[in-house]
């Protein structure tokens, strides 16, 4: 059976019909329960409501420039392959109750009031260029595998939330919704998603003036490529799914977006290339030891120290000294790694392999003190048995050694106030020296690493 318009039997038997110049104007209609047939609307103006109760079809229904002054409610159960609502204009509130629609898709409409949802699942939710001055686009308890919300140029509210109030009760619930924003630079409305979880969250476009937030999620992916934001975007209490937890940021600009109550530590992957994050505010944020890139070779090292250059900045306005020290070391570990793969300056990669190595970048002093108390042992023992040949058998010159062990760790002590080289030949004393020499500069050097990283967090 060929597609059926309005213009059928279904038409024909609706109340007080007339057909005008711009289309078919009715008053009413009740659709029959049963729809074996694809279902076309074109250029028909709906007067009062239009009614889907407990319907079932396995075929298209599609409304194309229709205008609806009344209600347009789908409710009872009805369930649909595939619902397309196209350059239709919804003077009242358009809602849909308790019902399955596969592909839902609402695509350049004009809305007065806006929609109002609760519990519909299916296969894609999708919402093009939503067209509207204040109007409430309410999605509550969606079981969409994918949700698609762009290209929206109004000044509107959507709401995309659930009932759960915390994210262990999303941990019980075994949907998993895929949600796509697409900002517009003309948008001026609001976007709030809540209290769901997610499979995947992605962010695309431009949000010039709009405010997006997202809060009460557990999420799998978070994909943001080509994002650009200059008006509000905020996340609250985030969590990952302790599975695919996994945070994908490309080629975007964060701006001054704002993160509250989210353990980046919890993440299993974090990967950010090209993309600035240094104006975000955050606040009871446990930040990621590490984060990746998903370039390769210099390029990748690259943008790790870029990345961790931001964090760092960002640590250091908001006074966190901890977390500041911590990135600093990852971009100094990152910058040794680019200088490698470009063959960088040797002097300059040997100063910061060196710091790395004896305080771990003004992290570590005990690291520099155990370097130090080495070289002093290997330096002490050296000069007095090897090339001294100073060999003590007597167990009370124990505590001797231990003294002049000691007393050997400043640099800028005589040497023969620590070693005897009388009666040695002059190239025993010369070498003993030379030893002496090096052994006071490198002990110098740790010396100050050692107070360097003691005063990590007193330090200017």
């Amino acid at each position: 059976m060929n597609n059926t318009y309005l213009s059928s039997d279904i038409l024909n038997n609706s109340r007080n019909n007339r057909p005008t110049k711009d289309g078919i104007v009715i008053k009413g209609i009740d659709f029959p329960v049963d729809l074996d047939v694809d279902i076309v609307v074109e250029n028909v103006s709906f007067k009062q409501y239009i009614r889907f109760k407990g319907c079932k079809s396995k075929h298209l229904i599609r409304f194309v420039n229709c205008t609806f002054e009344g209600l347009v409610n789908i409710y009872q159960d009805c369930q649909f392959k595939e619902v397309h609502f196209v350059n239709c204009t919804f003077n009242s509130t358009f809602t849909v109750i308790k019902s399955t629609i596969g592909h839902f898709t609402l695509k350049d409409n004009t809305f007065k009031k806006g929609i109002d949802t609760e519990e519909i699942s299916g296969e894609k939710l999708c919402i093009y260029g939503a067209k509207s001055d204040n109007a409430k686009f309410k999605i509550v308890k969606p079981e969409y595998k994918n949700i698609i919300l762009s290209e929206a140029r109004d000044n509107s509210e959507y709401i995309f939330s659930a009932y759960e109030a915390d994210v262990n009760a999303l941990k019980r619930n075994e949907s998993n919704t895929g949600f796509t924003y697409v900002a517009d630079s003309q948008f001026k409305g609001s976007v709030l998603v809540a209290g769901l979880k997610l499979g995947t969250l992605s962010l695309h476009g431009h949000n010039t003036s709009g405010r997006i937030t997202f809060q009460q999620l557990l999420v799998g992916l978070v994909n943001i490529g080509q994002f650009t934001n200059t008006g509000i975007l905020s996340f609250a209490n985030i969590e990952p799914d302790p599975f695919t937890g996994t945070i994908q940021c490309h080629r975007s600009n964060l701006g001054k977006c704002e993160i509250y109550d989210v353990n980046f530590a919890l993440f299993r992957q974090i990967t950010i290339d090209n993309t600035n994050i240094q104006d975000i505010i955050t606040t009871n944020i446990t930040w990621c030891r590490n984060v990746r890139s998903a370039l390769i070779g210099i390029d990748a090292q690259a943008h790790l120290r870029e990345n961790y250059r931001q964090l760092k900045n960002i640590m250091i306005r908001q006074n966190d000294k901890v977390q500041e020290l911590a990135y600093h070391r990852q971009e100094m570990n990152a910058l040794l790694l680019a200088m490698r793969f470009n063959r960088g300056n040797r002097f300059d990669r040997f100063i910061i392999w060196s710091n790395g190595i004896s305080n771990a970048h003004g992290l570590s002093w005990e690291r520099a003190g155990l370097w130090l108390l080495v070289l002093t042992w290997l330096s002490y023992f050296s000069i007095n048995y090897f090339v001294l040949g100073k060999t003590e058998k007597d167990a009370t010159q124990i505590f001797k050694h231990i003294a002049l062990f000691f007393e050997s760790l400043n640099p800028v002590r005589k040497f023969n106030a620590i070693y005897d080289d009388q009666g040695k030949d002059q190239s025993a004393s010369n070498l003993a020296y030379f030893i002496d020499v090096i052994y006071r500069f490198i002990a110098s050097y740790l010396i100050f690493q050692f107070i360097s990283a003691f005063r990590k967090y007193v330090k200017k």
